[in-house]
């Protein structure tokens, strides 16, 4: 295998990565978005019922409005969210785009054992012009998601060599559950309040 094919190859693996990487990542948003959602839900539904259903009053009256409204504004707004990020959606686009890649890796490989003439050569050109079509299709991974596909790639070439990922990109990576774990586990927390408040009565 020449140089360019061996640089496209490398370049391909790293993309296809990427895209394995966002199509998990997007999956997980779609988990912990739903899951966020689900978990507020309950919430406001039991602490109602259980203010309704004691003997004594769990909450201040001005206290639990405040929750239900804030809850309720919480629902809408992840409702809205979770409808129109589409993460699921996104999340198998982006597996497909890694798997279409990988059979142009394929190919490569297959070209690669080929003696090289103009043919091979032509053929190696439709493959780099398949591959810039997949780049530039309108749902791209992000540049933090191509470095963990590139950190991810070299492990794969070279377990023993390590790997580093800047702190821009675990940021990055990251900052996307924050709100829905913050969410999920006020509302947890506040449900297990109401919960035990309950059950002590």
């Amino acid at each position: 295998m020449n140089d360019s094919m061996t640089s496209l190859k490398k370049r391909m693996k790293s993309t296809a990565y990427a895209r394995f990487f966002s199509a998990r990542r997007y999956d997980r948003l779609n988990n912990y978005s739903l899951f966020s959602l689900s978990i507020s839900s309950f919430t406001l539904i039991f602490l109602t019922l259980f203010q309704k259903y004691s003997p004594t009053k769990i909450f201040l009256p001005d206290n639990l409005e405040l929750m239900q409204l804030i809850a309720s504004i919480t629902i809408a707004v992840l409702s809205i969210v979770v409808a129109f990020s589409s993460y699921a959606i996104k999340s198998e686009k982006m597996r497909i785009s890694g798997e279409e890649i990988n059979e142009l890796i394929s190919r490569i490989d297959f070209i690669a054992d080929l003696p090289f003439d103009s043919t091979i050569a032509n053929k190696v050109k439709r493959v780099r012009i398949k591959y810039e079509i997949l780049k530039s299709k309108s749902l791209n991974h992000k540049n933090f998601e191509f470095e963990y596909g590139k950190a991810e790639r070299k492990r794969e070439e070279n377990a023993n060599e390590k790997t580093t990922i800047s702190k821009c990109s675990i940021y990055n990576n990251f900052i996307s559950f924050i709100p829905y774990s913050i969410i999920s586990i006020i509302s947890f927390v506040v449900f297990l309040y109401g919960l035990f408040g309950y059950m002590k009565i």
